[in-house]
């Protein structure tokens, strides 16, 4: 009797795991009502063409490496709608295995 309730277990399991919520975009809906202003995530920071970081200290973003390796040339990021320069970019010793970057900006942030 005690075996035939393991089934049921996974069974429930399987079910409640799959009904994890997610973000759905709608064609009825404008784009508006899915977009947050820039001032709600002040430490983000947009990189040319594709990809984010994050403003980890006054100077430092970090991203993933992958995000800025293949661009020919980082000169600036955007934070707070506002250009900043690039100093340079630090890969992560183990960048194949982890995809680490740190982005030092030319001039502190106040």
């Amino acid at each position: 009797m005690r075996s035939s309730v393991w089934p049921l277990a996974w069974a429930l399991l399987l079910v409640t795991s799959m009904s994890a919520g997610a973000v759905v975009v709608r064609d009825d809906v404008p784009d508006e009502r899915y977009r947050v202003p820039a001032s709600e995530f002040p430490a983000l920071v947009d990189l040319p063409v594709e990809g984010h970081g994050v403003l980890i200290a006054p100077q430092w973003v970090v991203t993933a490496g992958h995000a800025v390796h293949w661009q020919p040339s980082l000169d600036d990021v955007t934070l707070g709608g506002k250009p900043r320069k690039v100093e340079k970019i630090v890969y992560h010793a183990g960048f194949r295995m982890l995809p680490t970057a740190a982005v030092r900006l030319l001039a502190q942030l106040p």
